[in-house]
């Protein structure tokens, strides 16, 4: 409809709908576009990006909407090592989607991408336990002087999610932010050690769910969201009926020039490859 829109991921609302829809979503480090004006949901959590036609439109955006933003010059050039976070995380996706996703990475090993598959995020569950209280807490602090007043007319899940946050306790949200300080470092040590430049995997867990009752799971988002890094949603594939699916990329806090830089050669490599990207 455009070719261009602006939006917000607190866990997963870029990444996700971006690869529903067949587009570019882009989420860039938390906080690399400013929040000023944005009505809350997790400040800590919350994140401006963009949805793009195309990979470079979202690059020429970025470039104008991140603070500080630093072209990567052409000696600063190199091919990127893939990594694959493999084991439960990756387990999430569904058939469709983990299909679509070897068939990626074999695409992308054959055109000469390093490629290292790492197992990672062995403590997932209780890592969405640690954003849920997070997330929670937040929402209720944000909206502590407007939902007494206007409660009644909060869509019915947003109501929800106040209401489980008014019963997080202060201690438990500290808690919760300690966690997530260690994840951090945890993720970065690990990507350090494995020499990891670019994490890949599914943006969602597979096509876009039929009807409106459901918007579909976000945990393919939710370790890089809860670390603030960057991440990146390619259209890569189509299931048997034709929905589109996505590659996500991910690396480390601050380098997000590099990541939209490295993925202009995996979003070409996606076309001739069969997975069709949207222009």
């Amino acid at each position: 409809m455009v070719p261009l829109a602006i939006g917000t991921q607190t866990v997963g609302s870029m990444i996700r709908p971006a690869a529903y829809c067949g587009v570019v979503g882009f989420k860039p480090t938390a906080r690399r576009i400013p929040v000023d004006g944005v009505i809350p949901n997790a400040p800590t959590l919350d994140t401006i990006g963009v949805f793009a036609a195309t990979l470079s439109a979202a690059a020429m955006a970025a470039a104008v909407l991140c603070d500080g933003w630093q072209p990567v010059r052409d000696t600063e050039r190199k091919c990127p090592v893939l990594g694959v976070p493999d084991g439960l995380y990756l387990e999430q996706a569904g058939t469709e989607a983990r299909a679509a996703f070897e068939a990626q990475v074999s695409v992308l090993s054959s055109a000469g991408f390093p490629v290292r598959r790492v197992p990672m995020f062995a403590d997932l569950a209780h890592d969405a336990d640690d954003l849920f209280t997070v997330n929670r807490y937040e929402a209720a602090q944000s909206h502590a002087e407007w939902f007494p007043r206007y409660g009644a007319l909060y869509r019915q899940q947003s109501a929800a999610a106040v209401r489980q946050g008014q019963a997080i306790s202060r201690e438990q949200y500290e808690h919760g932010l300690r966690r997530r300080e260690a994840f951090r470092t945890t993720l970065a040590e690990a990507t350090d050690e494995a020499g990891v430049d670019v994490w890949i995997c599914p943006a969602a867990t597979g096509p876009a769910p039929h009807g409106l009752a459901s918007t579909g799971s976000p945990i393919m988002c939710l370790p890089w969201s809860y670390a603030g890094w960057p991440s990146l949603s390619i259209p890569a594939g189509r299931t048997e009926n034709g929905l589109p699916l996505g590659l996500q990329c991910v690396s480390r806090t601050g380098s997000d020039e590099r990541l939209l830089d490295w993925a202009q050669a995996i979003e070409t490599l996606m076309l001739p490859a069969g997975f069709p990207t949207h222009r």
